[in-house]
């Protein structure tokens, strides 16, 4: 009964999120704290995103030397992740931007919080892609191969 209730509230609590002041101030709050721990963690996804690239980067161009065709989902991952990268680089210069402006001092509180907003929304961003990015049936649409029994009836 009690997982009823927690669950209740959290989806109360999440659909209402938008419309509370007080959850935004919350999630601010929140985020401001784990600024260090969300860049940390920002650092090791994207490399893990970008080894899975990488990763399938490869798988196409050994697929094309063999001429089996990439699937569009594959392709249209690869172009979010380079836009996501483009995004990352953006948010990374913006970042160290506003570093040298003030001597290389930690950001101001209001610069803090911004920031520490987009590592969170980029964070779960890289997440999201990298999840997407695990293909279980693979990256390549299976030609099937020419049978020789349709060869023999000709």
């Amino acid at each position: 009964m009690e997982a009823v209730v927690v669950l209740a509230t959290e989806v109360v609590c999440y659909c209402c999120c938008s419309l509370c002041p007080c959850c935004s101030i919350y999630y601010n709050i929140r985020n401001t704290v784990r600024f260090q721990s969300n860049l940390k963690d920002l650092e090791k996804e994207t490399k893990t995103l970008t080894d899975l690239k990488d990763n399938i980067n490869q798988q196409l161009a050994a697929a094309e030397k063999v001429g089996k065709p990439p699937k569009t989902q594959g392709k249209q991952w690869l172009e979010e992740v380079e836009a996501f990268l483009l995004r990352l680089k953006s948010l990374q210069t913006s970042m160290e931007t506003h570093k040298e402006r003030r001597n290389g001092c930690l950001f101001n509180c209001s610069q803090r919080c911004k920031f520490s907003k987009e590592v969170a929304t980029v964070l779960e961003e890289v997440k999201r892609l990298t999840t997407a990015g695990n293909f279980p049936t693979g990256i390549v649409d299976q030609v099937p191969e020419p049978s020789n029994v349709d060869q023999a009836t000709n």
